[in-house]
């Protein structure tokens, strides 16, 4: 298929979704909650290293997770290009090989799925 044709839909899509992404991971490297909340949705599902789950329904709740028991990454790498999927003009979803960095390295698997804003991050041990 290719990369998208410059000016279209699916590359203004592409590019935001990749914009948003890095958005995201600057993000995750913040040590305020609120900087992290301008880009996951209150329906946003978390899935940290450890294999822990994060959501509006889990005990305890992304919110409170990111409040009082998030650690952010010291530092992240992301390998290669992102592989973008349309999934249709106003979602889309990116996967990707990262290392990152918190006491200690770590590689992990991540996926991302979008729609205005991330509703789903996970991050798998890749060991």
């Amino acid at each position: 298929m290719g990369e998208p044709k410059k000016g279209t839909i699916k590359y203004r899509n592409k590019e935001g979704t990749l914009d948003a992404s890095a958005l995201l991971w600057r993000a995750l490297t913040s040590e305020k909650p609120e900087v992290m909340r301008k880009y996951i949705t209150k329906d946003a599902v978390l899935c940290e290293p450890d294999q822990k789950v994060y959501s509006p329904r889990t005990e305890p709740s992304l919110d409170e997770y990111m409040e009082d028991g998030y650690e952010p990454w010291t530092a992240y790498k992301i390998h290669d290009e992102p592989e973008f999927v349309e999934i249709d003009l106003m979602a889309s979803a990116l996967n990707y090989r990262v290392t990152a960095w918190k006491l200690q390295n770590g590689e992990m698997l991540a996926t991302e799925a979008w729609r205005s804003f991330c509703t789903e991050l996970g991050f798998f041990d890749d060991e």
